[in-house]
C-alpha cells in the first residue's frame, strides 16, 4: 500500500479534545472556552486560569485546536496572584460604580488579604460608604460576570484612562 494514500484532506471535526496533565482527556465543541471544559472536572481548589500549550490564558480563551491544558488553581502561587489581581479589579469596578467622580489608588495588597488604598477627589469614605462598597462588590460577585481581555492600541488606552481622570504619562514614560 502506498503511504501517501493513507492521508487525505478532511474538514475539522466539530469536537476538540484537551489533554490534562494527569492523562485525562476532555472533549467538547470547537471554540468553547477553556473554563467551560474545566468545569467538567473536579479540582482541589478553584481554577482561575489555564496554561494552554505552554502559554498562560484566561478562562474565556477559546479552544480551537487539540491542546494540552494545565489548570491554574488558587492553590498555585500564580493562581493566588491572579485571584488577588482579580479582587483589585472587583474593588476598582465597585468603587467607580458608587463614586464615579472620585479616584481610588490601591497602593499595595497585604498578604493576608487586606489592601492599603487611598481615595482622592472627595473626603474619606465613611463606615456606611465602606459597607455599601462591600455590598456592591458582593452583588457583582453574585452576577458572576467574566473578566474579558481586550487589546487596544496604546493611544486609545491612554485616551480612555485620561477621559476618566487618570494621568497615564508616568506609565507611558516607562513603556517608551
Amino acid at each position: 500500500m502506498n503511504a501517501i494514500s493513507e492521508f487525505k484532506l478532511v474538514s475539522p471535526r466539530p469536537q476538540v479534545e484537551i489533554h490534562l496533565p494527569d492523562g485525562r482527556i476532555l472533549s467538547g465543541p470547537r471554540g468553547a472556552q477553556v473554563g467551560e471544559f474545566l468545569k467538567a472536572v473536579q479540582f482541589s481548589a478553584p481554577v482561575v486560569a489555564a496554561i494552554i500549550n505552554g502559554e498562560l490564558h484566561e478562562l474565556t480563551y477559546p479552544i480551537e485546536l487539540e491542546s494540552n491544558v494545565k489548570p491554574v488553581t488558587m492553590a498555585d502561587s500564580d493562581g493566588s496572584l491572579i485571584y488577588r489581581r482579580s479582587l483589585n479589579f472587583l474593588l476598582e469596578t465597585a468603587f467607580a460604580d458608587l463614586f464615579p467622580k472620585a479616584k481610588l489608588t490601591i497602593d499595595h495588597s497585604i498578604s493576608f488579604g487586606g489592601y492599603y488604598c487611598q481615595v482622592s477627589g472627595r473626603k474619606p469614605l465613611s463606615k456606611e460608604e465602606i459597607a455599601a462598597l462591600r455590598s456592591h462588590m458582593q452583588e457583582l460577585i453574585q452576577k458572576d460576570l467574566p473578566f474579558e481581555r481586550k487589546e487596544v492600541p496604546l493611544k486609545e488606552a491612554i485616551e480612555y484612562f485620561h477621559s476618566i481622570g487618570y494621568d497615564c504619562w508616568h506609565i507611558v514614560k516607562r513603556i517608551i
